[in-house]
């Protein structure tokens, strides 16, 4: 059984998850990793600090809400 990711940093659960990133005005959505946040304003920095600095690529708006998905287990390939 899955626990409940509480993110509340981008270094929570080690970056082991996927962040949506829907614009507050237009709708618009994205997913991507918390690493590629991170190597912009650093592990540390609260989701809550972040939303308001992000801008929309379609509309230019800032301001965004957050949804956190676990990450996808991938397979792994065994070479015999």
């Amino acid at each position: 059984m899955r626990h409940r990711l509480r993110v509340s940093k981008l270094n929570d659960e080690f970056g082991n998850y996927r962040l949506t990133i829907r614009c507050r005005a237009c709708g618009r959505s994205r997913v991507c990793d918390p690493a590629q946040l991170a190597a912009r304003v650093g592990w540390e920095c609260t989701l809550e600090a972040l939303a308001p600095r992000l801008r929309c690529s379609g509309c230019g708006a800032k301001g965004c809400e957050f949804s956190v998905q676990p990450r996808p287990h991938e397979r792994t390939r065994q070479v015999r």
